[in-house]
């Protein structure tokens, strides 16, 4: 049996609509996750997100879908976007990067596709402009904040919730 393909040999590159499936699958990793974490917000038993919303995303003019391609497996991906402060007097205006989504395969886990897909990410928002990149992390996902904190991310803000 050959050997697999080195971390190394992952490349990053912008989604293209004929990864969908791949990515769909990798979206549904996340998904479920989030509905274990966050079930008053996430159905628990995502289903497969639909090929239109993902042209969408793929077609954001201020946002990117990044994958992590390892030899036509894709082992990871990140959507990021860049916006402008809203006009506000109270804020200072900056444009900011936003990590909507990270996810890397079961797989690979622990092995550095995440980071390289965050760093591509940073790359990608530094040559538009944005100064700050921003994620939320939900709470109990304790494997990605410390993922994140590990990369040097520090709490900005917490937003609280009660059931009504």
């Amino acid at each position: 049996m050959p050997n697999a393909p080195s971390i190394e040999a992952a490349k990053i590159r912008g989604a293209e609509l004929s990864d969908y499936e791949q990515v769909a699958a990798l979206y549904h990793r996340l998904d479920c996750r989030h509905g274990r974490l966050a079930p008053s917000f996430f159905p628990e038993d995502a289903g497969k997100r639909e090929l239109e919303a993902y042209r969408q995303t793929v077609a954001e003019k201020n946002g990117v879908v990044l994958v992590a391609d390892l030899e036509g497996i894709l082992v990871g991906v990140v959507t990021v976007s860049v916006y402008d402060t809203p006009a506000n007097p109270l804020m200072v205006p900056r444009k900011r990067g936003y990590v909507d989504e990270l996810v890397v395969a079961s797989t690979h886990d622990g092995q550095g596709i995440g980071k390289l897909l965050m760093e591509a990410a940073a790359t990608w928002c530094r040559r538009r402009g944005a100064k700050q990149l921003l994620l939320t992390v939900w709470s109990g996902n304790d494997e990605a904040q410390a993922f994140y904190t590990a990369l040097g991310y520090t709490p900005l803000n917490q937003v609280l919730g009660i059931e009504l």
